[in-house]
């Protein structure tokens, strides 16, 4: 990794003491037909800590290509449209999915959320609800299962930079 990777990465993994970087985040969509979007971290703007570098190298795989089926490439940032979700005592249960795409309730999908900077975890998960284009913010709802201990850690930091929308 290189220094320039390292510094322009938002962390949110270590506590608001051990440093801080400027960075703006900003949305582009990978083409007409693809409704994901790529989050690129530049230094300006948001006010959020370091990571450490040993622990980004841990989750700065790219992401991998998989069946349209059953795939789907969340990008997480402070500003996106998707977001996670998180019951009443706080805790992240799953993920809202801004998407036009519909997906059945109960269908299990592979999701690759993409955090700032490039720090990517997979999880599997189930679409819990889904809302079409016509009845206002459309998406999906994906209940997340099976997250080993440091992805759920790196789901909660996280969190506690954006607040989750409320799943009762």
């Amino acid at each position: 990794m290189t220094t320039q990777q390292h510094t322009a990465f938002a962390s949110i993994l270590t506590p608001p003491s051990a440093g801080t970087w400027n960075v703006l985040l900003e949305r582009r969509a990978l083409d007409e037909d693809d409704d994901r979007t790529v989050i690129d971290a530049r230094p300006l703007g948001l006010r959020v800590p370091l990571v450490e570098p040993e622990r980004l190298e841990r989750h700065s795989q790219p992401c991998r290509q998989a069946p349209a089926e059953a795939y789907l490439e969340v990008a997480l940032a402070p500003y996106s449209e998707s977001n996670l979700v998180a019951d009443l005592d706080g805790r992240v249960q799953g993920v809202f999915v801004a998407t036009y795409r519909e997906l059945a309730v109960g269908t299990p999908v592979e999701a690759q959320l993409c955090l700032p900077g490039g720090v990517q975890l997979t999880a599997r998960a189930t679409v819990t609800w889904s809302r079409a284009q016509r009845t206002g913010r459309p998406g999906l709802g994906l209940q997340l299962e099976r997250l080993d201990a440091t992805d759920a850690d790196l789901l909660q930091t996280f969190a506690a930079y954006r607040e989750p929308e409320l799943y009762v």
